[in-house]
């Protein structure tokens, strides 16, 4: 077994913000044999198989590419039901205990509390997992507003992030909790698919919510400080602050366009 199987997503927002970029940058640049999932609501997969298919009528779409509706992974769309008129699960309330800066005040706002919103980076990649895991040793997960600008040759260049005998590669920033804007699993590992059943458990049964942060990379660090977890793991940026992604080997193919990034369509920090 051996392979490469990536999974992003976004919202119908997101799909004309960043998604139609995210595609064919990826198609463009990845090596053929990487397996594209693209999960998301269904009005925004209806746009982005459009797309696609395109794409594919012209010769440009050169990677198999797998749709996921959102309801169709267990207990994502529960999650997101239950929650759906819950105000403090949005962010948009405060509770008492939890630590609101001015500006998240002022805004009605605070993204992270905002559990439905980051919760379907908890549920797709175990949903993914699932799916490879008899054909693919290796899972990536890469933020929807990742831009991939130089072409590299193999699958390698990813995989062989992940040193022998570690189930997990991540970009850490110590000892604030990490950018998880790229994971990167080692399937034949059971402390991998432990980690992903456990990160997606903490938004299915509402764990999320003793946490002291709900927003998915505060979830994901929670988990890994696990022992179990930790001696699997291997931080690709020691040492990192910020915007971590430029202090790692990513940057030689691409680009995270974290936050106002989106806009430019750069992130200054890249050279």
């Amino acid at each position: 077994m051996s392979g490469l199987a990536v999974c992003t997503g976004w919202n119908l927002e997101g799909w004309h913000q960043y998604g139609r970029q995210f595609l064919e940058s990826f198609t463009a640049k990845w090596p053929l044999g990487a397996r594209l999932f693209i999960c998301g609501e269904r009005s925004a997969l209806d746009l982005t198989t459009r797309h696609a298919t395109e794409m594919f009528g012209r010769g440009t779409l050169r990677h198999e590419v797998t749709f996921v509706p959102l309801d169709s992974i267990a207990g994502c769309a529960e999650f997101l039901e239950r929650h759906d008129s819950n105000a403090s699960a949005h962010g948009r309330e405060r509770l008492e205990g939890q630590n609101w800066k001015e500006r998240a005040v002022a805004a009605g706002y605070n993204w992270r509390y905002d559990a439905v919103k980051f919760s379907r980076q908890g549920f797709i990649p175990w949903h993914v997992a699932k799916q490879v895991l008899d054909s693919h040793e290796f899972l990536c997960w890469l933020d929807g507003d990742v831009v991939t600008h130089t072409a590299f040759a193999s699958q390698e260049v990813i995989t062989n992030l992940l040193p022998a005998g570690k189930s997990i590669a991540y970009l850490g920033r110590e000892p604030k909790h990490p950018d998880i804007a790229f994971q990167l699993y080692r399937l034949s590992d059971e402390r991998a698919l432990h980690f992903l059943r456990n990160f997606s458990l903490a938004y299915e049964v509402d764990d999320v919510f003793r946490l002291k942060e709900w927003h998915s990379a505060f979830v994901w660090h929670n988990i890994l400080s696990r022992q179990y977890f930790l001696e699997g793991a291997h931080n690709l940026t020691p040492g990192g602050s910020g915007h971590v992604w430029h202090q790692s080997a990513l940057r030689a193919w691409g680009d995270h366009l974290k936050g106002e990034r989106k806009k430019s369509g750069r992130s200054p920090e890249r050279r």
